[in-house]
């Protein structure tokens, strides 16, 4: 019977890659803020809202659609 993978010892852990920036910039928002994107991107925002308010209790965020845009503003 043949390993299927070779164990190594003393192999160091490289450095954590740095994760690539925001594509939505909720960290900067401000209550009364909002943002305009693209009405193709409304999942992809929906999604991303979603685990923010998820992640930071408290804060809170609306979209809307308006002439084929989407719109989104903290509301706390």
């Amino acid at each position: 019977m043949t390993d299927k993978f070779k164990i190594e010892k003393n192999v160091p852990l490289s450095a954590k890659k740095q994760s690539k920036q925001a594509k939505y910039q909720f960290a900067k928002m401000q209550v009364g803020d909002s943002f305009v994107v693209p009405a193709e991107e409304y999942t992809s925002l929906a999604n991303a809202m979603q685990h923010w308010q998820r992640k930071h209790k408290g804060q809170l965020f609306k979209m809307r659609t308006i002439d084929h845009k989407v719109r989104c503003w903290r509301i706390k």
